[in-house]
C-alpha cells in the first residue's frame, strides 16, 4: 500500500496486486519482485512521491485475526521501515461486500486496530 503519512494519519492512494502468488489451501507467498516493480511504476507517476505505508492481503472465511505468518511478515516489515498499516480484506458471501480490518503496527510492538474508510475503492 502506497500513499502519504501525516502524523498518525495514513492516506493510501495506491495498492499493488499480482495474481502469481505461490499458494496452497492455507497460505500463499507473494512475489515481492513483482510488487516492487509495480510500486516503482506507480511512484514515477507522482510529483510528490508516495511512500510504502504497509501491506494488505485477503483471508478466507471472514477471519480477521493475524495468523502467525502474518505476524512474522508484519514484524519483518516494521523492522525494515518502521511503523506500518497492515490490512486484512475479507469478502462476505452473504452481503457481497468487502470488509477491511486494518491495524497500526509499531516495530516490535503490538498491533492496534485502526479506523479505515474506503472512498471510491481507495482504502484511507
Amino acid at each position: 500500500m502506497l500513499g502519504y503519512r501525516f502524523l498518525n494519519y495514513f492516506l493510501i492512494t495506491e495498492i499493488t496486486a499480482t495474481n502469481d502468488a505461490e499458494s496452497s489451501s492455507v497460505s500463499f507467498v507473494l512475489n515481492g519482485e513483482k510488487h516492487i516493480e509495480q510500486a516503482e511504476k506507480i511512484i514515477k507517476k507522482y510529483l510528490l512521491k508516495p511512500i510504502l505505508l504497509g501491506i494488505w492481503h485477503s483471508h478466507t472465511h471472514n477471519v480477521i485475526d493475524f495468523s502467525i505468518q502474518d505476524q512474522k511478515s508484519n514484524s519483518i516489515l516494521t523492522s525494515q521501515i518502521g511503523s506500518i498499516i497492515s490490512t486484512i480484506v475479507t469478502f462476505s458471501d452473504i452481503t457481497k461486500d468487502c470488509n477491511y480490518t486494518s491495524c497500526y503496527i509499531k516495530p516490535k510492538g503490538k498491533e492496534h486496530f485502526c479506523l479505515t474508510k474506503v472512498i471510491k475503492g481507495i482504502l484511507k
